[in-house]
């Protein structure tokens, strides 16, 4: 989700954190990165490698907002564009009526738990006033680590935009959601893919999810074209039946550290600017493989271009956290150090004699 978790003094999140454990929820204070922490992130518990819904109260992050829009509106966009599904608690409602508001948050976790979207926040009668003896502090774009998460990272003296490389230049994309392709319904059953009157509707569905998705490794763009017609896993003979019909007119096929990926066809690698972070959907946090080496490359810019350098270790935990690994294993690690390899070798950044890696000015 791109950033770590801070547990800091925080007298109302903490005690909203300490009823959802009560509950039996794992929970943990100030997840996130920067101007984009979420005071309270719920773990899935059938999915403990993400977040299942985050809990915004109003407290000190929501104090340091310098406007109320950027208090209810650009931080809310902010946080659901990184794939956060939002609740929103008021001290208020919380000191005053706890029980409802027990209520309304496990109606919440419900309704995340079954994928359905939340409804708008509710307004208290009288929003809380910005506290006049507290500067406020505009936010900062995520998922940028700030001094609490990013560990030996070294501040910049002042933001500097990199110098222009093969892929493009400064890292003012920055992330996206991941949006995986849906399936409004099955075209056919698991026998009548491998038959050849499927053809055409094959070829459809793969430019629809390369066009939606791409860049996307072969292997869960194959899974993704078999959901449509009821494969929830698939086997190396539907694979290549996939494989075998992809045209070469509409996708194009590139290698990423040795992970065949599909890519639109008007889309260069060299044209890839942003990275895609997971979203609401399950289906939207990708396995370390299927993650294409350009986007870890832009991710590890965007890390590095307030700081002036970072040990090649740290960063490699922060873009693991940024994909939404909560834990890096073996795989994860040798996968986001390849993206900084790649993002040395175009020029974007150099490795220092400290085993660090350091911005490319």
């Amino acid at each position: 989700w791109g950033g770590g978790v801070a547990e800091v003094d925080a007298p109302f999140e903490s005690d909203v954190r300490d009823a959802l454990v009560a509950r039996g929820w794992e929970a943990h204070l100030r997840v996130g990165c920067s101007g984009y922490r979420v005071d309270v992130g719920v773990v899935d518990p059938e999915a403990p490698e993400r977040y299942l819904l985050g809990v915004e109260c109003d407290g000190a992050n929501y104090r340091r907002a310098e406007t109320a829009r950027d208090r209810d509106k650009l931080r809310e966009e902010v946080l659901r564009s990184l794939g956060w599904s939002l609740h929103r608690i008021w001290s208020s409602d919380w000191w005053t009526d706890r029980e409802r508001e027990l209520e309304r948050l496990d109606a919440a976790l419900e309704r995340a738990r079954a994928g359905e979207e939340p409804p708008p926040p509710e307004e208290p009668e009288q929003a809380p006033a910005l506290p006049s003896e507290e500067a406020p502090e505009a936010p900062a774009p995520p998922p940028i680590p700030d001094e609490a998460d990013r560990g030996t990272f070294a501040a910049a003296p002042a933001p500097t935009a990199p110098r222009r490389t093969r892929r493009g230049a400064p890292p003012g994309p920055g992330p996206r959601p991941y949006e995986p392709t849906p399936v409004a319904k099955l075209l056919g059953s698991q026998e009548e893919l491998h038959e050849t009157s499927a053809n055409r509707a094959i070829r459809r569905v793969i430019e629809k999810v390369v066009s939606r998705e791409g860049p996307i490794s072969l292997q869960l763009a194959a899974r993704r074209v078999a959901a449509h017609w009821g494969f929830e896993r698939i086997t190396s003979r539907t694979r290549q039946r996939i494989r075998e019909l992809i045209s070469e007119k509409s996708v194009r096929v590139v290698d990423s550290g040795g992970v065949p990926f599909l890519w639109p066809i008007d889309l260069f690698p060299s044209e890839l600017l942003h990275h895609r972070v997971p979203g609401e959907q399950p289906a939207s946090q990708r396995a370390a493989k299927d993650l294409p080496l350009e986007e870890i490359c832009n991710a590890a810019r965007h890390l590095l271009a307030s700081h002036v350098s970072a040990p090649v270790e740290d960063l490699a935990r922060e873009l693991a956290r940024t994909f939404g690994y909560q834990r890096m294993g073996s795989a994860i690690r040798d996968r986001m150090l390849a993206g900084i390899d790649l993002l040395v070798a175009e020029g974007g950044a150099a490795r220092g004699g400290d085993d660090s890696v350091v911005l490319e000015q």
